[in-house]
């Protein structure tokens, strides 16, 4: 399982309207390999270098598009939750964005069935940082009999998973963006690997 995040947890002046997560879930580990390769043999297609990143906010429509028709054959399905801040009161407003990040991204994978589950998280922070939070999803995840040992910050630039999960959680923010022309457009596409995108409510 990859995961990401779109737009930002934070509630300032000038901070994004959304902030979005989503969990792209592999059941077959050999599917997840497959996806891998045909990830890094389509950025070879385009003639890229291997550093460079497939990143939604980065490429153009058409390229996203090219993306996901190479990858909807596999099979993998998406789970994901948003923030409407314009939906919380001003007086309600957090204060710790890391809270909210938390928040979100533990309510989206205690959500989600695991069994001996290998959890990658797009990672953003510092190293001390990261391994606290692996192990403090790990401890929350692992109640009630779930399974969910592995559970790891990874750099995306490292990780083609993390950028399939990219591109899918950007194309969960964008359609929440009804004033852009393209909000429908990645959305569209992607309906038969959604099993869920619903709003959550800060608490």
């Amino acid at each position: 399982m990859a995961v990401d995040d779109s737009g930002d947890a934070g509630f300032k002046a000038g901070s994004s309207d959304f902030f979005s997560v989503a969990a792209v879930v592999f059941d077959d580990v050999l599917e997840a390999e497959s996806v891998s390769l045909e990830i890094k043999k389509f950025r070879r297609l385009l003639g890229w270098s291997e550093s460079m990143e497939f990143k939604f906010n980065k490429m153009r429509r058409d390229l996203i598009i090219r993306f996901m028709e190479t990858l909807l054959p596999f099979n993998f399905k998406i789970d994901a939750l948003y923030i409407d801040k314009r939906h919380i009161d001003s007086t309600q407003v957090p204060s710790d964005r890391d809270n909210v990040y938390n928040q979100t991204i533990l309510r989206l994978l205690s959500r989600i069935t695991l069994h001996n589950a290998t959890i990658r998280i797009d990672g953003r922070y510092g190293k001390k940082y990261m391994q606290k939070m692996a192990g403090y999803f790990r401890r929350e995840l692992n109640k009630d009999g779930r399974k969910a040992d592995n559970v790891k910050f990874v750099d995306s630039r490292t990780s083609t998973l993390i950028q399939l999960a990219d591109i899918v959680v950007g194309s969960v923010n964008r359609s929440l963006q009804e004033d852009k022309t393209d909000s429908q457009d990645y959305i569209g596409l992607l309906k038969g690997k959604i099993e869920t995108v619903e709003e959550f409510l800060l608490h």
